[in-house]
């Protein structure tokens, strides 16, 4: 396969520096891609726990709720022809209400057909953003593409389960959620 011209490499890594911040804290520091094996067979999954492990994180396990949350987003994405995180928000309460999951991250990208998928990931940690969500105190991750003329479209949720707080004594236990404020 031959290298991508500069200016489409340029080009992407700009577009990819579209990202949703999250309530869980990540680390912001620099990157270092050298230091990773990511090749062309390597899966992005497998490239995320890769960089995460080389930062003292504990690898993601999939998840396939948030998998298929990713494909959805990533179908919708395809289907306008545009990258965004349009709907983050719905598909975070999703995984909320029927994966009893906590704050999530999303990551999107857009690269050419001819690109390696492990690819996305060396983008994502020159992006602080996107490097943050990967190294964010999550537990789980859903990944998937989609493609549509000569393009593939990519999300990447993260997600950690949700806290329960116990009430006192023979009081209801409590769901704590990011952004409300907790009954006491």
């Amino acid at each position: 396969m031959p290298p991508l011209p500069t200016i489409t490499l340029t080009v992407l890594a700009a577009a990819l520096l579209l990202s949703c911040s999250s309530p869980r804290g990540g680390s912001d520091g620099a990157s270092n891609t050298a230091a990773l094996n990511i090749t062309p067979s390597t899966g992005v999954i497998d490239a995320i726990n890769q960089y995460r492990t080389s930062r003292g994180k504990s690898p993601l396990s999939p998840h396939p709720g948030l998998t298929s949350l990713a494909l959805t987003h990533s179908q919708s994405m395809a289907s306008r022809g545009k990258m965004d995180h349009k709907r983050f928000l719905t598909r975070s309460s999703i995984a909320r209400a029927n994966y009893q999951l906590g704050p999530c991250a999303e990551n999107v990208a857009k690269i050419p057909l001819s690109t390696p998928k492990a690819t996305i990931v060396s983008l994502w940690i020159d992006s602080a953003p996107h490097r943050k969500n990967m190294l964010g105190d999550y537990d789980y991750v859903g990944f998937a593409t989609a493609q549509a003329g000569s393009f593939s479209y990519a999300t990447a949720i993260f997600g950690d389960p949700m806290e329960v707080r116990k009430a006192p004594v023979g009081g209801p236990r409590e769901q704590i959620f990011p952004f409300e404020v907790p009954f006491f």
